[in-house]
């Protein structure tokens, strides 16, 4: 089960985190290299929390 860490982030550090994950995920040229990003990034419950979420979005 994913848990955060026990010290706060500031919005602004969250945001900055974010953005690096973008930025990260466009160096990514096709759908398998991003699929190979996402696999290493996150763990399969992260990606089924992920998944649910964008469903409703």
């Amino acid at each position: 089960m994913p848990r955060l860490s026990r010290y706060k982030l500031s919005s602004q550090h969250i945001d900055e985190l974010g953005g690096r994950i973008v930025d990260a995920a466009l160096l990514v040229r096709d759908r398998e290299g991003l699929t190979l990003f996402f696999n290493d990034l996150l763990t399969f419950t992260e990606k089924a929390m992920l998944g649910k979420r964008m469903l409703i979005a």
